[in-house]
């Protein structure tokens, strides 16, 4: 970078450049829309289901994922998951526990 400054006089000489510096990477684009996968399994703290999503473009280190119950009582919550291949190509995948039987959920992946 080089500055300079400007009067009623008129306009100064350009600075000396400035030291380089580096930006920051470019953000991913957002995931793709999640899906239930396979069966809800039973686990000691309630049911499982595994939700995938397409990975965006992008290094990516980690997920979050709102898991939001549908009914009025029961508060969102808040799930971060690192990022684990699904198999298939371009997929990223999570197991997200703790859900109750016979309750509806949406999932949005961040």
């Amino acid at each position: 970078f080089r500055v300079r400054y400007w009067t009623e006089a008129g306009v100064s000489p350009w600075s000396l450049s400035s030291n380089p510096c580096r930006t920051l990477p470019a953000l991913p684009d957002a995931p793709g829309r999640p899906e239930v996968y396979g069966v809800p399994l039973s686990k000691a703290d309630g049911l499982e289901v595994m939700v995938r999503w397409a990975a965006p473009i992008g290094k990516v280190d980690g997920y979050e994922i709102t898991v939001r119950p549908q009914s009025a009582t029961a508060p969102p919550r808040v799930e971060r998951v690192q990022c684990r291949p699904a198999g298939d190509v371009g997929m990223v995948r999570a197991n997200i526990g703790g859900l109750n039987g016979d309750a509806e959920y949406t999932f949005v992946v961040y």
